[in-house]
């Protein structure tokens, strides 16, 4: 499992989630979460619109 934190001028900082678990010899379970922060400053205030993917 990976957790990473990013940051990008557009989007702001958003932590990223992402994991896998073998289930079978052929067959793996993954999964990913990103929190989206909402960006730079909007209207004087910061992370507006929080979205989690």
């Amino acid at each position: 499992m990976d957790v990473s934190l990013n940051s990008d001028q557009f989007f702001g900082f958003y932590p990223v989630l992402q994991g896998g678990v073998g289930m079978a010899k052929d067959i793996k379970f993954t999964f990913y979460g990103i929190m989206w922060s909402g960006g730079t400053v909007q209207h004087g205030v910061i992370g507006l619109n929080l979205v989690l993917e």
